[in-house]
């Protein structure tokens, strides 16, 4: 049997990623919840009109995320498969597997508070201000209101 090629070999590998991805996707919960989730952070950066440095970051905390809950659920799946039945340490094994998610979770929803904090703050504070200055306003259209009904009153007298 011949030797396959160097980028046959690649090809072949890419093949099982892309297969072992669409696996994932199809057949774990947490996953679909992650690119759910992606996808809406996604949409707030173009919403946002975040910087390519912010968009680095992003796209490094969702495959963070996404790689890490991958290897989560084959470690856990590989332990299914070696103890079927209850066991503490493969349950020790899992909860490790499980606290590696946690804390790629954790960072990536600190690097989406730096990047979006400042920017749902500055619309915030500015819808505050924008709500302020038309209060005002109306308030300076009811004095000039009242005052041209004085004036107009007083002339009358």
């Amino acid at each position: 049997m011949p030797k396959e090629s160097f980028i046959q070999n690649r090809i072949r590998g890419i093949g099982y990623a892309f297969k072992g991805a669409l696996l994932l996707i199809r057949t774990e919960a947490s996953i679909k919840t992650q690119i759910f989730i992606a996808l809406i952070v996604t949409a707030g950066g173009f919403y946002f009109d975040i910087s390519n440095t912010e968009w680095i970051l992003q796209i490094l905390a969702i495959a963070l995320v996404l790689g890490i809950e991958g290897l989560n659920t084959a470690i856990e799946k590989l332990a299914d498969y070696i103890q079927p039945e209850y066991d503490k340490k493969i349950g020790f094994i899992k909860d490790i597997s499980a606290g590696a998610v946690s804390f790629a979770a954790i960072i990536a929803i600190i690097t989406g508070f730096i990047i979006y904090l400042p920017k749902i703050l500055y619309i915030s504070l500015n819808f505050e201000l924008i709500t302020r200055v038309c209060k005002l306003n109306y308030l300076c259209i009811f004095v000039t209101y009242v005052q041209r009904k004085k004036n107009n009153f007083q002339k009358k007298e």
